[in-house]
C-alpha cells in the first residue's frame, strides 16, 4: 500500500497542515491533521502536537461486501500503522531544523 504526504508549513503559526493520499483506496480514506510546533521550557526546547483525523468508508471501496463495512475500525488501525512513523519521522526533522537556526550548521 502506497501514500502521498502533502505537507504545508505556516511560518506565521508554526504549525504543519498534512493530509495523505492513499494509493488503494484514494476515494475512501480521509486521513489530515495539523503538527503544531511551541517553545517549550528552556531555550533548546520545542513541544510539539501532533493532531489528526482518519476516516475510512469501506462502501467506497469497489468490491468490499456490505457485510464487511463493520471492519472499517480494523483497516483504519492497519492505516495508522503505515502514516504513524511518517509523521514522527516529519516531525523530528522539522524540530531538528528549528534546532538548528533556521538550518544553519547541525548541532552534535
Amino acid at each position: 500500500m502506497t501514500y502521498r504526504d502533502h505537507a504545508r508549513w505556516v511560518d506565521a503559526d508554526s504549525l504543519v497542515r498534512w493530509r495523505f493520499e492513499v494509493g488503494l483506496f484514494p476515494d475512501a480514506v480521509d486521513c489530515s491533521g495539523v503538527n503544531y510546533f511551541r517553545a517549550g521550557p528552556g531555550a533548546a526546547v520545542t513541544e510539539v502536537t501532533l493532531t489528526g483525523r482518519l476516516q475510512i468508508d469501506l462502501s467506497r471501496v469497489r468490491g468490499v461486501p456490505r457485510l464487511l463495512h463493520r471492519f472499517a475500525p480494523k483497516v483504519e488501525q492497519f492505516v495508522l500503522r503505515l502514516v504513524r512513523p511518517n509523521l514522527v519521522e516529519v516531525t523530528k526533522a522539522v524540530g531538528q531544523f528549528l534546532d538548528d537556526d533556521g538550518g544553519s550548521a547541525p548541532r552534535s
